[in-house]
C-alpha cells in the first residue's frame, strides 16, 4: 500500500515524518559544519570546543572553511583559558598559509601576536604584529591597519613609551572613527584609558572607559563590556571611590559568572582583593581570594596566576604571617621572572624587600631593592631595542623611496620656492608703504572719547551674539580679550541683555549671582546626570547635543562645556540658554528617583524667573524665548 491509498490522517503523518527525515540529517549537518555558537540558544563551551575539533581534524588543508574553522577554534580556545592549544592550532595553520599575503595571515598572525602578549612574551608579540601590519598596509586595508596600529600601541605602553602608543592609538581611532566601526572604537578607547591611568590621568581614563563601555553594551558584547566594567572600577578606587569601584566589579563578576567566563572572573576577584588590601581589610581580601581559587579551579588551563599569589602573599603579610607570605612571593617570583610582566616584578620585589626588613634580614631586603632597580633598568633598555626606526613603515601607507634624481627636484623646488617668498615680500612692502602714505592720519585719534572706547568696539565686532549663537569653541582672539580683561569684570549687557544705560543699573554683585547660579545649575545637572546614568560629562554632551565634542590633545573632550564649570573659565559672554536646555534636558531624560532633582528644578525655576524678569526691563528684547521652557 503506497501513500496515496492511506487514510487522511495516516497521510499527514507520513508526509511528515517523510519531511523529518530529510530536513533533520541537514539540520544536524549544518550545526557539525559550524564552529560558531547559535546565539539564540545557549551553548556549553566544552561542547562547542570538541565540535569544532572534530570538524578541523575531520576537514582538509585546502577545504574552503578550514582556516576559518582554525580560528575559530582558536578563539575558542583563549576564551576558556587555553593558550597552549590555542597556539598550536594557530602555528600549524600558519605553516600550511604562510606566505600569501592574505587577509587571513593577517588574522593569524595577529591572533599569534596576541597570545604572546597574554604570555607577557612581548618581543615575539611585537614581531607577529609588525608582520601583520606590513601586510595589511600592502593590502591597503585600512581595517586591519587600524588593528595593527591598536596591536602595537599595547607592546609600547608595556615598554612605557607612552608617548608613542598614544599615537598609534590615535591614528587606530580616527580609521574606525571614519570606518563607522564602532567595535573598533571601543577597542582602542579602552586602551586609552589604560594609558592615561597609567599617566595618573584618572579623569581623562574614566571618560574613555564610559565611552567604550557605551558603546561595547549597545552592541551586545557583555563579556567585552564586563572587561571595561572591571578597568573602570579599578580606575576609581586610584582616584579615592572605593564604594563605586567595588560596585563596578562586583557587577562586572556577575556577568563573567553568567556567561561562564571563570578566568575573567578569576581576575576581577583579585583585583577586589587587592582594594580590600589597601584598604587594610586582610579578611575581606582573603574572601575575595578564595573566590579566585575556585573560579581559577574552573579554566581549562594548567597556568597559574602570579598576581593570585602576590595578593595572597601580601594578605599574609597584613596578618603579620610574614614566613607564609616569603613562600608565597618566591611562588610568585617562580611564575614572574619566566616572563617579562615589569610592573607585576616590581611590586613582587617592593613587597620583598619590605617584609625582609621586618624580619629583619636586610641582606635580603637589599638584595630584592637591587632585583627592582634591574627591572626598571631592563624596561628602559628594552623600550630602546625596539626603536622607532622599525616603525617607519607602520606610520604611512606609502613610505618615502629616495632616488638620486629626488636631490636634483629637492634642489630645485627649493630654490622656486625661495624666489616666490621673496616675489611676495617684496610686494607686501610696497602695498604695505602705498596705504601708509595714503593715509597719514589713520593712527591719529582727535576724540579722546573715541579712542578709549575702541578695545570694546574691537571686541562686539569679533563677539557678536555669540551668547546666543556664537559657535561652541570660542576663537583664539575670545581667549586673549578674556585675558587682557580684569578677573572681576564683567560684561553686564551680555548678561542681563540690556541696554546700555539699563546695564549701568545692575551692581557687580548682581551680575556675579547670575554667573554664579549658571555654574551651579551645571554642577546640579551633571551631579543628576552621574547619579541617574553612571556615567560623565562627555555622555551628556554627546547626548543632549547642545555642546560639542571633539578630540583634543589626543583626548576626546567636550571643551566648551567644560568652561562652564568655573566662574574662571565661565565666558564673559555665557550662553545662559545652552545651560537652561542643559538642565531640562537631564530633568526629561532622568526619570527615575534623584536626591539632585527638587534642587535643581527649584534653582533652575529661579534662574528662569530672574532672566525673565529682565527681559521685561529691555524694550529691545522679545519677552517670549523659546529656549526657556519651564519644567512643571
Amino acid at each position: 500500500m503506497d501513500g496515496a491509498d492511506l487514510p487522511v490522517t495516516a497521510r499527514f503523518t507520513y508526509i511528515f515524518f517523510v519531511v523529518l527525515s530529510i530536513f533533520v540529517p541537514v539540520m544536524v549537518t549544518a550545526q557539525e559544519n559550524s564552529c560558531q555558537p547559535d546565539k539564540t540558544a545557549p551553548v556549553d563551551q566544552g561542547e562547542l570546543i570538541l565540535s569544532c575539533e572534530r570538524l578541523v581534524a575531520d576537514s582538509e588543508s585546502n577545504d574552503q572553511n578550514y582556516a576559518t574553522n582554525v580560528m575559530a577554534l582558536a578563539k575558542l580556545y583563549q576564551k576558556s583559558g587555553d593558550l597552549s592549544s590555542a597556539e598550536t592550532v594557530l602555528t600549524e595553520l600558519l605553516e600550511v598559509t604562510g606566505g600569501s599575503g592574505s587577509e587571513s595571515e593577517v588574522k593569524n598572525l595577529r591572533q599569534l601576536g596576541i597570545i604572546h602578549f597574554k604570555w607577557r612574551r612581548y618581543e615575539e608579540a611585537f614581531n607577529q604584529f609588525e608582520a601583520a601590519i606590513k601586510i595589511s598596509l600592502k593590502l591597503q586595508n585600512d581595517t586591519l591597519v587600524a588593528l595593527g596600529y591598536n596591536d602595537l600601541a599595547n607592546i609600547y605602553k608595556v615598554y612605557g613609551d607612552l608617548d608613542t602608543s598614544v599615537q598609534l592609538l590615535l591614528k587606530s581611532y580616527d580609521i574606525h572613527v571614519s570606518e563607522g566601526n564602532k567595535t573598533g572604537q571601543a577597542g582602542v578607547l579602552n586602551n586609552l584609558g589604560t594609558v592615561y591611568r597609567d599617566t595618573g590621568d584618572y579623569e581623562e581614563a574614566i571618560v574613555s572607559y564610559r565611552r567604550a563601555y557605551s558603546l561595547l553594551n549597545d552592541m551586545d558584547q557583555p563579556i567585552r563590556a564586563a572587561s571595561t566594567l572591571s578597568s573602570l572600577g579599578v580606575t576609581f578606587d586610584l582616584n579615592g571611590d572605593k564604594e563605586r569601584a567595588i560596585a563596578l566589579l562586583t557587577q562586572a563578576a556577575g556577568i563573567f559568572e553568567t556567561h561562564r567566563s571563570y578566568r575573567h572572573l578569576a581576575y576581577t576577584y583579585i583585583l577586589l582583593a587587592e582594594i580590600e588590601i589597601k584598604a587594610e581589610d586582610p579578611e575581606q581580601a582573603q574572601h575575595w581570594v578564595d573566590e579566585a581559587i575556585l573560579a581559577t579551579n574552573l579554566v581549562h588551563s594548567s597556568e597559574k596566576s602570579p598576581q593570585l599569589e602576590l595578593v595572597q602573599g601580601l594578605i599574609w603579610a597584613k596578618q603579620g604571617n610574614y614566613t607564609a607570605a616569603l613562600a608565597a612571593f618566591e611562588q610568585a617570583k617562580t611564575l614572574i621572572e619566566s616572563n617579562t610582566e615589569y610592573k607585576l616584578q616590581q611590586r613582587l620585589y617592593t613587597a620583598m624587600a619590605e617584609v625582609s626588613e621586618k624580619t629583619n634580614d636586610y641582606q635580603a631586603s637589599s638584595l630584592y631593592w637591587k632585583k627592582y632597580a634591574e627591572t626598571l633598568n631592563s624596561q628602559l633598555t628594552l623600550k630602546d631595542a625596539i626603536g622607532t626606526s622599525r616603525l617607519q613603515t607602520v606610520f604611512s601607507f606609502t613610505p618615502t623611496v629616495q632616488t638620486k634624481d629626488d636631490y636634483s627636484l629637492i634642489t630645485i623646488y627649493v630654490g622656486a620656492g625661495a624666489l616666490l617668498l621673496s616675489l611676495i615680500f617684496i610686494v607686501a612692502n610696497s602695498v604695505r608703504r602705498h596705504r601708509h602714505k595714503a593715509k597719514p592720519a589713520d593712527n591719529e585719534s582727535p576724540n579722546p572719547k573715541t579712542h578709549s572706547s575702541q578695545p570694546a568696539q574691537v571686541e562686539d565686532n569679533g563677539l557678536n551674539n555669540s551668547m546666543e549663537s556664537g559657535t561652541e569653541n570660542d576663537g583664539k582672539v575670545t581667549q586673549e580679550l578674556n585675558q587682557s580683561r580684569p578677573v572681576t569684570h564683567y560684561d553686564k549687557e551680555a548678561v542681563f541683555k540690556a541696554t546700555d544705560e539699563q546695564a549701568n543699573e545692575y551692581s557687580e554683585d548682581q551680575v556675579l549671582q547670575v554667573r554664579t547660579q549658571l555654574v551651579d545649575l551645571m554642577h546640579q545637572s551633571l551631579q543628576m546626570w552621574e547619579e541617574t546614568t553612571q556615567t560623565g560629562k562627555l555622555e551628556l554632551a554627546q547626548q543632549s547635543k547642545i555642546w560639542s565634542v571633539g578630540i583634543d590633545d589626543g583626548r576626546l573632550r567636550a571643551r566648551a562645556m567644560e568652561r562652564y564649570f568655573s566662574l574662571n573659565t565661565l565666558p564673559q559672554k555665557p550662553r545662559w540658554r545652552s545651560v537652561v536646555r542643559t538642565c531640562n534636558f537631564v530633568l526629561q531624560k532622568c526619570q527615575g528617583k534623584s536626591l539632585f532633582r527638587e534642587e535643581l528644578e527649584a534653582n533652575l525655576k529661579d534662574f528662569q524667573d530672574k532672566m525673565k524678569k529682565t527681559s521685561l526691563v529691555s524694550s529691545k528684547v522679545s519677552v517670549v524665548d523659546s529656549d526657556i521652557c519651564r519644567h512643571d
